[in-house]
């Protein structure tokens, strides 16, 4: 227990290392991104559920992006550092120092999806003029549940990379190219009318993001796709021997 709460520990402090203000600036990217696309979205009149509909849309990616970046970044700056070897040599598990990422990602997943709420409210209220209360009352639990599950997966799908292949560089840009590699795929599947994009993990976390409904075959998707990267994640740190580390 107590290697696990050190794990915290430590994960809080690294949170606050140089290398980590690059994300203050996407992060300040995501805003600006919707703020700027607001006036796209049409006049919605009194319905108020499509504009939280196209909304989710456009943060979507972003959202879903900087998840899965910021672990590359985060999880990359340990492996080149060398403050992973440290932490194993001085006594941590491996399996606490994953516990650590998987809490990080949960609170930070929790993090850009209030942080979306707050943008969400502002444009609301600012570009159409909708009430607060209308706009609490716009927002379906379910939703809520999706696009928080969705947001967690794509973290774990950054930690995932990092842990196996261990190349920040590439980590880093491999997302973005693999976005555009699933869009397309996402045309070529209309035109061969052939369905597996779904499957693929950025569609998998996009459908469940902007869902307001409970759809089992995509929250089944994105779960399994979720706990293979777990597995995967933890295979790529237990099968991997550190300099100055024991068997974990």
């Amino acid at each position: 227990m107590v290697n696990y709460i050190n794990a915290l520990k430590i994960e809080f402090i690294k949170l606050f290392r140089r290398s980590n203000v690059l994300f203050l600036f996407l992060i300040v990217y995501l805003s600006l991104t919707p703020l700027s696309l607001s006036h796209k979205m049409g006049n919605q009149g009194n319905e108020i559920r499509i504009f939280f509909t196209n909304f989710s849309i456009y943060v979507s990616i972003i959202s879903l992006l900087i998840m899965s970046i910021f672990f590359v970044n985060s999880v990359g700056n340990d492996f080149n550092e060398g403050s992973y070897r440290k932490l194993i040599a001085m006594g941590l598990t491996k399996k606490a120092y994953l516990m650590g990422k998987i809490v990080l990602v949960i609170v930070f997943s929790l993090f850009i999806f209030f942080f979306d709420i707050i943008l969400y409210y502002f444009i609301g209220t600012l570009e159409y003029n909708y009430t607060l209360i209308d706009l609490i009352k716009s927002i379906p639990l379910i939703a809520i549940f999706n696009q928080i599950i969705a947001l967690i997966c794509a973290g774990l799908f950054g930690l995932f990379f990092i842990t196996v292949f261990r190349n920040r560089i590439i980590g880093l840009v491999f997302f973005p190219f693999w976005l555009s590699l699933e869009f397309s795929f996402k045309i070529l599947e209309k035109l061969k009318e052939v369905e597996f994009v779904k499957y693929l993990p950025g569609n998998a976390f996009f459908n469940l993001f902007i869902k307001t409904s409970f759809v089992i075959e995509n929250f089944i998707i994105v779960l399994s796709t979720g706990l293979l990267f777990i597995i995967a994640s933890w295979a790529g740190l237990k099968y991997r021997e550190e300099p100055g580390s024991l068997m974990q």
